[in-house]
């Protein structure tokens, strides 16, 4: 028998919104299934949802060094990794691939940890690195590399972000004031507008089709497929 104490997690209110859970009752599920193992794991699935399979390529090489590299020298280093036979399946970008240095001082908070005080947080291409960052994802596709790209959520979307208009709008804020848009994916309002303004426009032709084979063992389990969704909008 195993008890489980479900009474800490958050919840969802009546807005679709992650919310703290204020009650005071316990929440316990009890699995009471002597030598019934495979009906136990089957009957928890129905409170989870099944576990997705990962895909081969997260089960293969990734490669990663923080450096400010520019386009044609990230390529260069795939190529080398192809030269000497060295199989690699996914091509990590550090975070210079957008916006860190030369930021205006009125972004930045006076915090002195470093992803506070610098632009850890980004989402705006350099171009001055990758000056053509579509052709530059189409050439490691072309390599058979799946690609993922260094990301630090926490600072939100600021004033000098590409798509900081759009996401201010979504948000009701005025973007001529500029303000902040905090991270908070425990608000629905936040969480939509950052999927539609922020990493929708990340995704590559193929993305549609690679997430729904992820999807299609959730029939019937539409919050897991929701929370699945989110999580593999920044593959590549």
């Amino acid at each position: 028998m195993t008890i489980l104490d479900d009474s800490d997690s958050l919840l969802y209110n009546l807005d679709g919104e992650l919310c703290e859970n204020t009650y005071k009752n316990r929440d316990y599920y009890v699995f009471a299934y002597g030598y019934e193992y495979r009906q136990a794991v089957a009957d928890f699935y129905k409170l989870s949802g099944v576990t997705p399979l990962m895909p081969k390529y997260v089960l293969g090489n990734w490669w990663s060094r923080y450096r400010a590299y520019t386009q044609q020298e990230y390529l260069d280093v795939m190529d080398n990794f192809i030269k000497r036979n060295i199989p690699l399946t996914i091509a990590t970008v550090d975070m210079d691939w957008h916006l860190v240095n030369g930021i205006d001082n009125k972004y930045r908070t006076g915090n002195p940890y470093p992803w506070e005080s610098t632009g850890w947080t980004g989402y705006t291409w350099n171009e001055k690195l990758f000056p053509d960052y579509k052709q530059f994802l189409k050439d490691l596709h072309a390599r058979n590399l799946k690609v993922t790209l260094n990301l630090h959520p926490a600072r939100g979307v600021r004033g000098y972000e590409a798509m900081y208009k759009d996401m201010a709008d979504a948000m009701g804020v005025d973007s001529k004031t500029e303000k902040p848009i905090d991270f908070d994916f425990s608000k629905y309002q936040y969480k939509n507008a950052a999927k539609t303004m922020v990493y929708n426009k990340f995704k590559n032709v193929n993305t549609k089709e690679e997430l729904q084979k992820a999807l299609n063992g959730l029939a019937g389990h539409k919050r897991l497929k929701s929370q699945l969704k989110e999580l593999l909008y920044m593959a590549f």
